[in-house]
């Protein structure tokens, strides 16, 4: 059973391990290369681990609106072929789900 359009190819299987295994840890990853990258590009703007701390969770915050913006996009896509009322409420109810229920769920 596919989880999402566009997943029949990979299987079931497959697609959970990728969405519990490896896209948490490309994730983490990406957010720590942000503030790695604040770090060396901004060095005066480090005076302490607090500064390193508020970053980190900035580029969280950031992250995390990005992710919001495409699962957005994601539910309008799948459920365009639908019909157009269908797709606008599908999309609502993604942002409903997404910015209210879970504020910064990832991040």
């Amino acid at each position: 059973m596919a989880l999402t359009p566009g997943l029949e190819r990979v299987g079931a299987p497959s697609a959970i391990a990728a969405s519990v295994v490896a896209a948490p840890i490309v994730e983490e990853f990406s957010k720590g290369m942000g503030v790695v990258a604040i770090f060396v590009f901004a060095r005066r703007e480090f005076n302490g681990v607090v500064d390193g701390i508020v970053y980190a969770g900035i580029v969280a915050i950031g992250f995390a609106f990005v992710e919001d913006i495409l699962y957005l996009a994601r539910s309008y896509e799948v459920s365009a072929n639908r019909g157009w009322s269908l797709s606008l409420s599908c999309a609502a109810s993604s942002h409903r789900l997404r910015t209210r229920c879970s504020p910064c769920a990832s991040a």
